[in-house]
């Protein structure tokens, strides 16, 4: 008997499988896209398995997420007492290419692609030759108009995702008027879990991380959704915060409906913005996307791509203002430090000749134990004082540095309060960097000691610096500059 009038039962939710069978000449071919729809349909009708002659394992992405649980029963067709022959495949996403289009995985292990010809010997050696010459009939789908929601309060959304956004896209959806949400917290399972009761939802939005694959349900639910008389808009989306920096934060969303999954729609942005306002944007974007589908909804009324691309080109010139400022402010603090470090080395060469005299004007440099500080003196009042412990910035690169701060305040001196510079402008440090106010009396230290330590420190003989200043300092008020034996912190 002729092969080609085999009974094939195939679960593929690829066209290009079927398409392939039905072009080699094979007459028989009863089609399941959805895998969904075939364990519903033969659940209780085992014995129907049994008149196929070779059952097809196509290619499937539910069963990459619900590790086989809907092929179980066809499984047990295929070990039963008839043992239905069969074999598992999958097209590559290179089906343009003749000779990467098929890996099959049973009856033989085949690790590489392999040609049309080569896949078609295959299944004609694996189709019995005898067949069982059994009358098959599945009825066609009774396929139901799509009804779409016609107001937002009707809308059934589901959202998967990490309880840290949960609450952000809540807020949200509420705000916007959508009244009928549930939300579940993603894991490596919530996909799996959740794959039967999507056809509850009208929207599901879930994060990329654990629930990736959704987009690739399109093909599947296409057809389980048939008899439905509605449609699933499914939506993904996937961003990575890192801070406000111009080379990360990237962010897309992958959004289609199932009536229609060619009809993907892929949106993808920049944003400098803090955590919470990129859901917003992200959740903004996914309604845009859904009202666009939905017309009974009118205009989603959120920030589209181009406004988020605006705001983010803004943004950026700001970005790179800030960063200037900041990178400034870092070489000055870094200067400060650097040339502290240098006077801590002329002073230790010098202090043989006993102890050293103040030989500045308006600046107090004391070596403490763990670090040194520095003082800018407002007659015989500090106004300022800066200090660096050697331990908080022992392990820091040249991007970092921690210093604490002390000032007049119109209370008098204000307690010591620690501060962080850094060569690049980030958020996440905001608390602790030095206010404008702070930053002008950090500049003040700049300036003096800019004046005052060069031709101390790199210029001048260190002995003759001692001898000659020492002695022009007798007449001042005897400012003495000595090593503390304490700590600061």
């Amino acid at each position: 008997m002729d092969k080609r009038c085999a009974n094939i039962l195939l679960l593929s939710d690829k066209e290009f499988e079927y398409k392939t069978l039905v072009d080699a000449g094979y007459k028989n071919v009863f089609w399941f896209k959805s895998t969904l729809r075939a364990n519903e349909y033969f659940k209780g009708k085992e014995e129907e398995l049994e008149k196929f002659d070779i059952i097809l394992m196509g290619s499937s992405s539910v069963k990459n997420i619900d590790n086989y649980k809907y092929q179980q029963l066809f499984y047990g067709a295929i070990n039963g007492e008839k043992r239905v022959p069969h074999m598992c495949f999958f097209s590559t996403r290179y089906e343009d290419d003749e000779s990467k289009r098929f890996i099959v995985s049973y009856p033989c292990l085949i690790g590489e692609r392999i040609l049309k010809k080569d896949f078609l010997r295959i299944l004609n050696d694996s189709i019995p030759e005898k067949l069982r010459d059994e009358k098959i009939e599945i009825p066609d789908i009774e396929e139901k108009d799509i009804v779409l929601p016609r107001h937002r309060e009707d809308i059934r959304i589901l959202f998967m995702g990490s309880n840290e956004n949960q609450d952000l896209v809540k807020k949200f959806l509420e705000d916007a008027g959508f009244t009928q949400c549930d939300y579940v917290e993603s894991n490596n399972f919530t996909l799996r879990d959740n794959v039967e009761s999507l056809v509850n939802y009208d929207l599901v939005v879930c994060d990329s991380e654990f629930n990736g694959m959704l987009t690739l349900l399109g093909d599947e639910f296409q057809d389980y959704m048939k008899d439905k008389g509605k449609s699933i808009y499914l939506a993904v989306y996937d961003f990575n915060y890192k801070g406000l920096n111009l080379n990360d934060n990237n962010v897309y969303v992958e959004a289609l409906p199932t009536e229609n999954p060619q009809n993907k729609e892929f949106v993808k942005f920049r944003s400098l913005e803090v955590r919470e306002n990129v859901i917003k944007d992200i959740m903004g974007i996914v309604i845009n996307m859904y009202t666009s589908y939905n017309n009974n909804l009118g205009d989603g009324g959120y920030p589209d791509k181009e406004a988020l691309d605006a705001k983010y080109n803004r943004q950026c010139d700001e970005f790179i203002k800030k960063n200037k400022i900041v990178s400034e402010n870092m070489d000055k603090v870094k200067y400060i430090r650097s040339m502290l470090e240098k006077y801590c080395r002329f002073y230790n060469k010098n202090q043989r000749f006993g102890q050293m005299l103040n030989i500045f004007n308006d600046l107090k440099i004391d070596i403490l134990e763990d670090g040194v500080s520095v003082a800018l003196l407002a007659g015989n009042k500090e106004e300022v004082r800066m200090t660096f412990s050697d331990k908080e910035n022992k392990d820091e690169k040249d991007t970092c540095l921690h210093f604490y701060l002390e000032y007049l305040t119109g209370n008098g001196m204000c307690s010591p309060v620690r501060r962080t510079c850094t060569s690049r402008y980030c958020v996440d440090n905001k608390d602790d960097y030095p206010s404008d106010e702070e930053i002008k009396k950090i500049e003040k230290i700049y300036m003096s000691i800019k004046k005052e330590l060069p031709p101390i420190v790199d210029t001048v003989d260190t002995r003759n610096a001692h001898n000659s200043r020492g002695n022009e300092n007798k007449k001042s008020n005897k400012k003495y500059n000595k090593r503390y034996n304490k700590r600061y912190v």
